[in-house]
């Protein structure tokens, strides 16, 4: 019987992009998936997750956590710090498994260490970073994308080959599809929504620089509403004094502030905005699966026209200041058909709008892998750009 290892150990944020798979092979009986964590949150994430899945059968078990280690263990700031002690005393209970799925990259010491290891990759994220194709990729044995602009990207870089690089459509929507009844509603009023969503990199973050005035002008305005979620790991490593100075700028039924929580992740805050407001996170592709008002905040004095790692700018207006801020949101509805055409095209080369169920076709495709088959491969969700623009998938309404 065939053993794949899920492992969740990049934090919370990761789960939703390769849990849904987890789920969709554990329900075939010939298949035996064991689903490894190494925090709470990730543990309470998978849990949330697989039983959207009535029918699977994952064993959820922690990762053996060293000795020395031991008090770093269960406190967030450490997450990073722990990876590589967690894979060392992990190697050989995963080294058992036919193959092991990660979502994060610092696993590929698994295979630097015992080559035998078969690792699949399903990245977090669509996103424009560098950071998302990178050398360790080589070390994958599969790769399974959420769209032809991240395979495309991959494959020309020389980072993988196109047999091994494949389109499964995004896992994580597929998943926040059947989460729909669980959405709140976040506002009592009726203004508009903006989600500002900053990154957690600083030279490419607007908050180190912008963040506090934005938020201070938010607060001194009522024509919109304001959600302050950045990134999951800005906040991360901040102690309980930052977290409970940054709670201090909440409004009630104005200004919402969450520094880390699920919500971060589940989409709760894509889903519920008119507007986002934001650098480069990832986050805005998953927002504009219902092509919506952006505006991107330029605190570096970028030059990025023609740069591949800033292409979700060309998604709305890029400012630079406070001023141009304010006017660049009260104008972005009245300027949004400027952009939705080119939001939609986008959204369906990143997600891969094709594929009606990521979780399911990402499970064929591994299924295929470790019976050692051809894998079916349609050229066109490999290589090509998205022509055009194309009606995107409606997840719910703003």
């Amino acid at each position: 019987m065939p053993r794949l290892a899920f492992l969740f150990l990049g934090g919370a944020h990761q789960v939703l992009h390769t849990a849904p798979v987890a789920a969709e092979l554990s329900t075939d009986v010939r298949l035996e998936i064991t689903c490894f964590y190494a925090s709470e949150a990730e543990h309470a994430m998978l849990h949330r997750v697989l039983n959207l899945w009535p029918a699977q059968r994952c064993k959820v078990v922690p990762l053996t956590v060293p000795r020395a280690a031991g008090w770093m263990a269960g406190r967030q700031r450490f997450a990073s710090a722990l990876k590589i002690p967690l894979l060392l005393a992990n190697r050989r209970r995963l080294g058992d498994f036919d193959a092991v799925v990660t979502a994060e990259r610092t696993s590929t010491l698994l295979k630097r260490l015992s080559p035998a290891v078969r690792l699949i990759h399903i990245p977090h994220g669509a996103g424009d970073r560098a950071r998302g194709f990178e050398p360790r990729l080589r070390w994958f044995d599969l790769v399974l994308v959420s769209g032809r602009k991240d395979a495309a990207r991959m494959i020309d870089a020389g980072l993988v080959d196109a047999s091994r690089c494949l389109v499964s459509g995004s896992i994580k929507l597929g998943a926040i599809a059947r989460m729909q009844a669980q959405r709140p509603r976040l506002f009592a009023n009726d203004r508009p929504v903006v989600f500002y969503n900053p990154h957690f990199c600083p030279s490419l973050s607007s908050w180190p620089r912008q963040g506090k005035a934005v938020l201070d002008w938010f607060a001194g305005q009522d024509e919109f509403n304001l959600i302050f979620a950045p990134h999951i790991r800005l906040f991360q490593s901040a102690s309980r004094k930052t977290r409970d100075g940054l709670q201090a700028a909440a409004i009630p039924d104005k200004i919402l502030v969450d520094p880390g929580s699920e919500r971060s992740c589940d989409m709760t805050y894509t889903l519920a905005a008119d507007i986002y407001l934001g650098d480069v996170s990832s986050q805005v592709y998953e927002f504009i699966s219902t092509p919506r008002p952006c505006v991107f905040l330029d605190a570096h004095a970028t030059t990025w026209e023609h740069d591949p790692n800033y292409a979700c700018w060309h998604f709305g207006e890029v400012v630079q200041t406070l001023p141009d801020l304010a006017q660049a949101l009260r104008q972005a509805r009245v300027r949004h058909p400027e952009y939705a055409a080119r939001q939609a095209a986008a959204w369906a080369a990143a997600m891969d709008a094709e594929s009606a169920d990521a979780p399911a076709l990402a499970a064929d495709h591994i299924q295929e892998f470790l019976q050692g088959q051809a894998v079916r491969v349609k050229p066109t969700r490999a290589v090509q750009p998205a022509a055009g623009a194309v009606e995107p998938m409606v997840l719910g309404s703003t």
